[in-house]
């Protein structure tokens, strides 16, 4: 496929609008006023100060975008560029088209003299992150703190709400699930799931979906098979949890248990948090994983290679 980068325009503000409406559903469920949003991106080609946008084109249509911004660094005397708004239109994904743009951004920013490149991710996107990797970019030792303004902090603070999933959200967990894991198809000590086979919960805020959870009864044990919060720091992920272990105790299970990969440092951090004990280590049980599903990646979070399963319980009857 051949691609052309260029700087966008005033003519491409429409583009660039419907790329980020697009891209907050998909990745964090907000529906985006559509007003703010065009005056947001007019912005930034209107005045070069705040940053600017490269655009990814194959003959006449855009399939893909970024947003680059300036952070001053005094510690190092020059600046830092942030890649913000990146987006590959769907039927484009995975075909190289970020990398073209990565590239550009690289060789821009280095003929400025820029010290780095960075960029912040959703840590539940791991098709995104893993594209990040890719391009040699690593996980920060920073985390990233925030206090939100009026409106957006109001946004943030309304109440989360659970609700049983019902067969009207099996099309919106198959997208879910393929966007932040690349297929719906989940494996777990050898057994394939398929997630809308099960039961589980949706966590609403502001009738915006912003967490799912799948679970899995079988006799006196309950699996947690999949947990995704698509907004960070309001509680999703802890409400969910809460919702499966509640529904484990009234359908007299005794013990609540999951899998996750060795990799995953934040998801054992996150469950034994909330009681959850590690219990077993299965050595090298992701190579048999990928016999049925190949495409496990080789390298999970922070470089780490994936190679064990490990599996967390917490003993519903000392509850």
């Amino acid at each position: 496929m051949t691609l052309f980068i260029k700087k966008a325009t005033s003519a491409d503000i429409d583009t660039l609008t419907a790329f980020n409406l697009q891209m907050s559903l998909e990745t964090e469920k907000l529906k985006l006023s559509a007003g703010t949003v065009k005056a947001g991106v007019a912005a930034v080609i209107n005045d070069h100060h705040k940053g600017f946008y490269l655009l990814a084109a194959q003959a006449d249509q855009i399939v893909g975008s970024l947003l680059v911004t300036y952070e001053w660094s005094d510690w190092r005397n020059s600046y830092f560029w942030w890649l913000q708004s990146v987006y590959v239109e769907e039927e484009y994904r995975q075909k190289g088209v970020f990398r073209s743009l990565f590239r550009e951004v690289t060789l821009l920013a280095q003929s400025k003299a820029v010290c780095g490149l960075r960029l912040y991710a959703i840590r539940e996107n791991s098709i995104a992150c893993r594209s990040y990797e890719a391009m040699g970019m690593g996980e920060s030792h920073y985390l990233m703190f925030e206090t939100l303004f009026e409106q957006d902090k109001r946004e943030y603070e309304l109440p989360l709400y659970i609700q049983p999933l019902s067969i009207q959200d099996r099309g919106w967990i198959t997208t879910l699930l393929r966007n932040n894991w690349g297929t719906e198809l989940i494996i777990t000590r050898g057994k394939l799931h398929r997630a809308i086979d099960y039961p589980g919960f949706i966590a609403y805020q502001n009738k915006n979906k912003v967490g799912l959870v799948i679970y899995h009864i079988a006799g006196d044990e309950c699996e947690l098979v999949s947990l995704n919060s698509l907004r960070e720091g309001i509680g999703v992920g802890g409400a969910l949890v809460e919702a499966v272990k509640k529904k484990a105790l009234l359908s007299g299970c005794k013990r609540l248990w999951l899998i996750t990969t060795n990799d995953n440092l934040k998801a054992m951090a996150f469950y034994q948090k909330r009681g959850f004990r590690l219990v077993v280590v299965y050595p090298d049980a992701i190579r048999e994983s990928r016999r049925i599903k190949p495409e496990i990646p080789e390298i999970g979070s922070h470089n780490i290679p994936i190679r064990d399963e490990i599996e967390l319980e917490i003993l519903l009857e000392k509850i």
